[in-house]
């Protein structure tokens, strides 16, 4: 598996084009910092991953992961320092590894959805992803 930086001045187009081509793949994210992990989700599908450089929030990065009312999350990362991506050789797996400023590292943890989880799905889910 190889690591790849990605410099700051790329995070709004990188995140852009990740968030298209990784859009519905199954998503955990586990946050450590002084010490301790915990999980912010499990196994939810992505929605998108966003950076802001320039607004009120610079650095921030904002990751988005389920499609239901229930299972909904957003996950702001403030004042990120480094982005790190990998994949496995196949690309059926990816890690974002995010580090902010705080000392604060968030994993993001990304897999293709198999066939039946993608069946599983609501009907209006799926329609909702064929049309837009």
């Amino acid at each position: 598996m190889q690591v790849r930086e990605i410099p700051p001045s790329r995070w709004r187009d990188f995140f852009d084009t990740f968030s298209v081509q990784h859009e519905d793949w199954i998503t955990s994210i586990e946050v450590t910092a002084d010490g301790a992990e915990r999980v912010e989700a499990l196994e939810l599908p992505l929605v998108g991953v966003s950076a802001d450089s320039k607004g009120s929030e610079p650095n921030a990065i904002e990751v988005e992961v389920g499609r239901g009312s229930s299972d909904q999350l957003t996950h702001l990362i403030e004042d990120a320092e480094r982005v790190r991506f990998s994949q496995s050789d196949d690309e059926a797996q990816l890690l974002l590894e995010i580090e902010s400023s705080d000392g604060e590292r968030t994993a993001i943890r990304l897999r293709r959805a198999t066939r039946e989880e993608l069946a599983s799905r609501p009907k209006k889910e799926r329609s909702r992803r064929a049309t837009g």
